[in-house]
């Protein structure tokens, strides 16, 4: 299937919601974690994590369950989603309902919310992993998802089709890319890589643009160290984080206090150090702190 078929068939009821706009506090009565800002607006998360199932497909989220099994009190209605999602590839059946009403029955408002919408948030990061995988068999068609940075983008491209999460609450363009980044970083590492390097202003024709993209880039992997050293999961250098080469690299270098390589290009530069944070945090259970690491104080 291609994306002008599955992924629009699939998604063409993504607009209804059985929340219906709810919200569980006042906007800017709690802290200012992503987490707690879902939980604000929980209808958008619902069309969120519907929306990144749907395109990474049934595969990619039933080797995410396997890997990761839901909490007792969740595991019924993600089983369910999960099976009406498997019945999207029939051309003859409609399902859509049926996966709204598990996700509704999901993110019902009670004490547990929170976890419930970290443990989503943790399946959506696995299961976009997983796009890229032999469990995907719909990697090799033209125009599928099949990688992590083509669900974001398809995500952060087209929010209003996806009833996207607000992104910041002021107009600031830098403010709202943070908040693009921090959400790319909770889905998966590289799918950070790939948005961080498209960034505007990373150089250019002012002398001061590449030394501050080169000094945010630091910044960013030095606050994810810190959050990790916080935890009690100091990173070093020969720790593995399932990431990139360069990123690898990158940490290797931060924690041995060398600083980054000014021979490597700007966008290789901030594309690799996005991922190496975001790595970071995901190798210590900490993804959901993203926003502490890439928005500017």
């Amino acid at each position: 299937m291609s994306r002008d078929s599955s992924y629009d068939k699939n998604l063409r009821r993504v607009q209804f919601s059985p929340h219906e706009s709810r919200r569980t506090q006042e906007p800017g009565s709690s802290s200012d974690s992503l987490v707690q800002q879902v939980i604000q607006e929980v209808s958008s998360f619902h069309q969120v994590f519907y929306a990144a199932m749907v395109m990474a497909g049934p595969g990619p989220l039933r080797a995410a369950l396997a890997e990761k099994p839901a909490p007792a009190q969740l595991r019924a209605d993600i089983e369910n989603f999960a099976a009406a999602l498997a019945a999207t590839d029939d051309d003859q059946a409609d399902p859509y309902d049926d996966m709204h009403a598990a996700l509704e029955l999901a993110l019902t408002e009670e004490p547990d919310l929170n976890e419930r919408i970290r443990y989503l948030l943790a399946v959506t990061g696995l299961a976009a992993r997983l796009t890229d995988t032999d469990v995907n068999p719909r990697r090799a068609m033209k125009g599928d998802v099949s990688t992590p940075g083509m669900l974001t983008h398809y995500l952060l491209v087209e929010p209003a089709m996806h009833a996207a999460l607000v992104l910041h609450r002021d107009d600031d363009d830098a403010a709202v890319r943070a908040r693009m980044l921090s959400l790319a970083a909770q889905v998966a590492p590289v799918a950070a890589g790939d948005l961080a390097a498209e960034f505007p202003g990373l150089a250019g024709d002012d002398p001061r643009l590449e030394p501050a993209s080169r000094a945010r880039a630091l910044r960013w992997i030095e606050k994810a160290l810190q959050l990790a050293l916080e935890k009690d999961r100091a990173i070093n250098g020969k720790v593995d984080l399932n990431s990139s080469a360069d990123a690898n690299a990158l940490v290797r270098a931060v924690t041995a206090t060398l600083g980054l390589p000014g021979e490597w290009p700007i966008h290789r530069l901030v594309s690799a150090s996005a991922e190496a944070a975001a790595a970071i945090l995901h190798a210590v259970e900490a993804a959901e702190l993203a926003e502490e690491v890439f928005t500017e104080s």
